[in-house]
């Protein structure tokens, strides 16, 4: 958890500060995925902690929208976050989590590889 704890505030700081940059949103959602499958179950719950869920959910999804680069990897790292942990699948349908998905897949129809990532989560 000290990893976690450590370097999570500090990823979300530069994606928060660079909220224009597709890039930095990009490797963000990047970074939070690896981030997320290398953490054990019980330290998941520090993604939505930090409100790295909400963060996705409310900020990226919405400014980035129309960037099908920036929506698949928001929905693979949306599906590390919650994969395997009930509680964050649990906080992802309370925020919302499922009807944004459906959102983007109807907003990139013809996106194969975005459309393969939300349906993974």
């Amino acid at each position: 958890l000290c990893l976690t704890t450590t370097s999570l505030p500090h990823i979300l700081k530069a994606m928060r500060n660079n909220i224009a940059k597709v890039s930095v949103q990009i490797n963000g959602c990047i970074t939070l995925k690896y981030l997320a499958q290398n953490l054990m179950k019980e330290e998941k719950y520090a993604l939505v902690e930090f409100d790295a869920l909400n963060f996705i959910l409310d900020t990226v999804i919405k400014v980035h929208g129309n960037v099908a680069a920036v929506m698949t990897e928001s929905c693979l790292a949306l599906k590390a976050i919650t994969e395997g942990y009930s509680t964050n699948a649990e906080a992802m349908i309370d925020a919302a989590g499922v009807q944004t998905i459906i959102n983007i897949m109807r907003a990139h129809p013809h996106h194969i590889e975005l459309q393969e990532a939300a349906l993974g989560v």
